[in-house]
């Protein structure tokens, strides 16, 4: 005959085995959270540094534009002169894909790409955004008539006379 503390064992070992378990299961939902927690954070903060640069970068864009703006030759009537201006200027900030200058009548007149001169931009909507605003206009990221297929950032800036309105050439 099996004594009878051998016939608990089995119960005790399943009890051990059931406790251990649970025990592991509490541990393991326990750090779920803390490294889902913990990798939340590190988003958090590399969501804020990347914000923070893009923030520099775009204020950096808005000054070159209030720095090219005044430029006498940007607003002379000599196409090809503005033409290589705009590709001077390209060649020192390769961050610009496309640099484009229109007339009051809604059409490219000097660009950085050949191809883009003499194309009509009345409905484009940075086109409609620098018309509207006194300012430098940022557009969000958004697909582009001159960059097909790529989402761009487009600043906009109108020419105007010494009334404030949209200098026509």
């Amino acid at each position: 005959a099996v004594p009878r503390l051998y016939t608990a064992f089995p119960v005790l070992i399943v009890t051990i085995a059931l406790f251990t378990a649970g025990i592991a299961v509490f541990v393991l939902l326990f750090l779920d959270r803390q490294l889902t927690a913990f990798a939340g954070e590190e988003l958090a903060f590399i969501a804020e540094d990347i914000a923070e640069r893009l923030t520099v970068d775009l204020s950096h864009r808005y000054a070159y534009m209030e720095m090219f703006y005044p430029e006498t030759v940007l607003n002379g009537d000599d196409r090809t002169a503005i033409s290589h201006r705009l590709k001077l200027i390209n060649a020192a900030y390769p961050v610009y894909e496309f640099l484009a200058l229109t007339d009051g009548r809604e059409t490219i007149i000097a660009a950085t790409d050949e191809n883009a001169v003499n194309r009509d931009r009345g409905t484009s909507p940075w086109f409609v955004a620098a018309i509207k605003q006194h300012d430098v206009a940022i557009r969000d990221a958004e697909p582009s008539e001159e960059m097909p297929g790529v989402l761009v950032v487009s600043y906009a800036k109108s020419l105007r006379n010494e009334r404030g309105r949209v200098a026509a050439r």
